[in-house]
């Protein structure tokens, strides 16, 4: 029992290490991939963001008419924490295309956050 208990609480620790600086960024879908990496680096410079340095773009979930969730992978923990204080001034720009930037979380966290919200 004690053993389970410490191996979830290592392996929780490891994916929110792996998540640290990464960000889920909702916005609409392009034509080709590699446009994907221009329209963030386009928003990080509209929120005056324009210091972040993308290591990897990865769209989530199979491709639908509805955009999917694109998950951003950083170069530095800065660089996530400005792009995602900086984001709230996306509401008024973006407004009409919905676009918005939270936190890459592991499920058990999205629904501790949720809980605590309602709570």
């Amino acid at each position: 029992m004690i053993e389970e208990k410490v191996n979830e609480g290592i392996s929780a620790y490891r994916e929110r290490e792996a998540r640290k600086i990464n960000v889920i960024i909702h916005m609409p879908e392009s034509k080709k991939e590699t446009d994907d990496e221009e329209y963030v680096l386009g928003l990080a410079k509209q929120i005056h963001a324009d210091n972040i340095e993308i290591k990897n773009i990865i769209r989530l979930g199979k491709k639908t008419d509805d955009p999917r969730p694109t998950k951003v992978i950083l170069q530095t923990l800065t660089q996530k924490r400005t792009l995602l204080q900086n984001a709230k001034t996306l509401k008024e720009s973006e407004k009409d295309n919905l676009v918005y930037i939270i936190p890459d979380l592991s499920a058990q966290r999205r629904e501790q956050r949720a809980t605590a919200g309602n709570g």
